[in-house]
């Protein structure tokens, strides 16, 4: 047998059992590894998801808020438009109609 100069470090020649076995190990600690990486991306992702139903919440309580005083704002506009055409009227001012 012709010698290819492999060797596991100590000198002796590495077998094929030996790369198997190593490939093994390698791909258990491999698998380990990524179990770790898994469960701290799905925490990560779980976090921030909450953190983002949190704020969309908050949000559509600042929009419901928000649509009450523009509805509020719209009928004081349209209260006082009306109060001051029937003012125009009584002291004599011009009123003015639709056609203006």
């Amino acid at each position: 047998m012709q010698d290819n100069g492999s060797t596991n470090g100590n000198g002796t020649d590495v077998t094929l059992h030996d790369v198997i076995t190593h490939i093994t190990n390698m791909k258990q600690q491999f698998a380990e590894v990524m179990k770790v990486m898994e469960s701290h991306l799905i925490s990560r992702i779980d976090d921030m998801e909450s953190r983002l139903t949190v704020k969309i919440d908050a949000n559509t309580e600042a929009i419901a808020v928000l649509t009450q005083r523009v509805d509020a704002l719209e009928e004081d506009l349209v209260a006082t438009i009306e109060d001051t055409l029937r003012i125009r009227g009584h002291v004599g001012m011009p009123v003015p109609t639709g056609d203006e």
